[in-house]
């Protein structure tokens, strides 16, 4: 399935907003004027209406968006990332199968650094406010210096924890938890290790002869290592 982008460039006369495909050719794209000085939620909801706008007419639903990015005014750069929630980690490794609301299993924190003399109270409401990316969730905004973002905040890191819960036992008696955690110094990179192991198995698979279209589900993990059968029993089991 494809994957879709969208861009919004929220200007002081008007708001600009496109749709792009993987190659960053534009699909679909509108604007509608930001009429600067009325309040902000104005502003965000003309946003919103916009986007829905532009996603109708390209033929999009918002399971095809697969990122949003915005330019505000008066952020020179900018970090955020997404924070499980603990309560609801501790739910699901309890055994618990609980229904949570997008605030009830994530927070967001952004890193911004401001242009000088910009409206740190403005670029805080438009980040928090954000329709369909920040408004869901519980967001903290945090102001920093260039030098702290580049330091601190330089790399692309990535995290997470899928959990899978099970019972067994003739009443379903007895819970059982698997947990994969995953903590990563840079995505781009670990994603390009998976891209090689992917076509390391694809070639191993083609030696012997297999054609046809695979998932990842269909591929023996043994495959995807670059050791030998003989090593992976010796190392891994």
């Amino acid at each position: 399935m494809k994957e879709y982008a969208f861009g919004i460039d929220l200007g002081g006369t008007g708001i600009k907003i496109g749709v792009v495909d993987e190659s960053g050719a534009i699909l679909s794209q509108g604007e509608t004027p930001t009429l600067a000085g009325r309040p902000y939620e104005d502003i965000i909801a003309d946003m919103g209406r916009c986007m829905l706008d532009v996603m109708a007419r390209g033929g999009f639903e918002e399971k095809d968006v697969a990122s949003i990015g915005v330019g505000i005014p008066g952020v020179a750069d900018a970090r955020q990332y997404t924070i499980p929630v603990p309560a609801a980690l501790d739910a699901v490794r309890a055994g618990g199968n609980p229904q949570l609301t997008t605030r009830q299993k994530h927070t967001r924190e952004c890193f911004v650094v401001a242009e000088e003399g910009a409206d740190t109270a403005a670029i805080e409401e438009a980040i928090v406010t954000m329709p369909n990316y920040f408004a869901d969730y519980d967001t903290t905004v945090t102001f920093i210096s260039q030098e702290e973002l580049d330091r601190d905040h330089a790399g692309i890191p990535h995290g997470g924890s899928v959990i899978r819960t099970g019972t067994t036992g003739a009443a379903g008696e007895n819970t059982h938890v698997i947990e994969y955690s995953l903590k990563l110094d840079s995505n781009p990179e670990f994603t390009g290790s998976v891209l090689v192991a992917c076509a390391r198995a694809c070639w191993r698979m083609a030696c012997a002869g297999e054609t046809g279209c695979r998932t990842i589900f269909d591929i023996a993990p043994a495959l995807l290592s670059p050791m030998t059968p003989e090593e992976l029993r010796a190392k891994m089991l």
